[in-house]
Order: structure tokens, then sequence, then C-alpha cells
């Protein structure tokens, strides 16, 4: 499985054991790009206890024959996430693969939808 986590009203912590021994805060508009694989021990929440977090997760299944790769974690702030704009007034945040010939950074396993 691989996942991205942004938030949008307040940063969370973010804990990725095991392999990863990691433990990060994510903030507004960052991103998280995590390709879970042959397992991780994950957990996100408020960077406050008691206050309640609005975000977006999004888990992909992977194709059979990367399921059990190594655990792989990426990370992005605002700033460096790759922006489109394709016409006044949209802004399209590139979160993996290329829009309107804008590429991101993130490295996947598999291939885009372009």
């Amino acid at each position: 499985m691989a996942a991205t986590s942004t938030p949008f009203s307040r940063p969370i912590t973010d804990s990725s054991t095991g392999t990863l021994g990691r433990k990060r805060t994510i903030g507004l508009g960052d991103l998280q790009w995590m390709s879970a694989d042959r397992g991780i021990v994950h957990s996100e929440m408020s960077a406050k206890s008691q206050i309640c977090t609005h975000g977006l997760q999004m888990w992909i299944n992977l194709p059979k024959e990367h399921k059990m790769c190594e655990p792989q974690h990426q990370e992005l702030l605002d700033g460096q996430i790759p922006r489109a704009r394709p016409q006044d007034g949209v802004v399209v945040k590139v979160i993996p693969g290329v829009s309107h010939g804008v590429k991101s950074q993130i490295y996947t396993n598999t291939d885009n939808i372009s």
C-alpha cells in the first residue's frame, strides 16, 4: 500500500516506526508519501492533543510485484511541491506524476496517470 497525507487545518505528528524509525510534524500544506510495502508501524495524530485536525489521506493498492518491497518515506514541505498553473486563478499541486508539463519530485515504483 502507498499513502499520501496532507493536513489542512493544523499540523499533525507522524510516527513511522519499525524499519523507518522516525517521528516528525507535518505542517499545513506539506506532503508525506509513504509506501508501506512489506510493513511498517505507522500513526498520525494532531500535533496538540485534544484538538481536531482536518486533512486528506489516500491509500493506493500496489500491484502484486511491489507488495514486499522495502518501505519508503518521502516528505515535501508545501513550498517544495511543484505547481502547475494551467490558467488564471487555477493552481494544481503535482503529487505524484505530471500535470500540465510540471513533474512531481515524488518517486513511485509504479506508473502514474499524467
